[in-house]
């Protein structure tokens, strides 16, 4: 779950800034898309929204970055991280609650892919950040995963707890099936 956090700008500020339209022309509209999936309680329109081949070939990055060179290796993992995915969402699918919801920054992170930073007031007032690791594919803007960075992963991208679990554990329960 995101820490809570006191922003830097004002709400009034906040609510100022340009406003975004839910679609997969540009990383946020991506963002907005896959929430609204989440509400309507719908897991085709969420991996719809989502690109497990850059889910797996992080995850896999942080395990071995041999495998994630290896396009099969990439495409397999893939397919076991959508899997999991279905199997661990459909048991609970429900989407982020109404709030608050300003996207506050854009960061390149690589050939194709941003960083998206929200920030989220709920209901109670509070605010919290997150970060969307997003990829520009054929099809428009995909959300990845949301993630955070910490001195101890060396700048490496770290999936947030959900995703890590089910993620790592499916690479190295299946890596021998490769």
């Amino acid at each position: 779950m995101p820490e809570n956090i006191e922003p830097e700008l004002t709400l009034e500020q906040l609510r100022a800034l340009p406003s975004v339209e839910e679609d997969f022309g540009t990383p946020e509209g991506a963002v907005l898309c896959l929430e609204a999936a989440y509400r309507r309680n719908s897991i085709e329109s969420v991996c719809a929204c989502k690109n497990f081949i850059v889910e797996g070939t992080v995850a896999l990055l942080n395990v071995d970055e041999d495998l994630a060179h290896d396009p099969e290796v990439r495409k397999k993992n893939a397919l076991l991280i959508e899997r999991a995915f279905r199997k661990a969402t459909t048991e609970g699918l429900a989407g982020p609650q109404r709030c608050g919801k300003f996207f506050i920054n854009r960061q390149a992170y690589h050939d194709g892919f941003v960083v998206v930073v929200e920030i989220r007031r709920s209901p109670d007032g509070k605010f919290t950040k997150l970060n969307h690791l997003v990829a520009n594919t054929h099809s428009g803007w995909r959300c990845s995963m949301r993630y955070r960075t910490t001195s101890s992963t060396e700048g490496r991208v770290e999936p947030v707890a959900r995703i890590r679990r089910f993620s790592t554990a499916v690479i190295r329960r299946r890596f021998n099936s490769f």
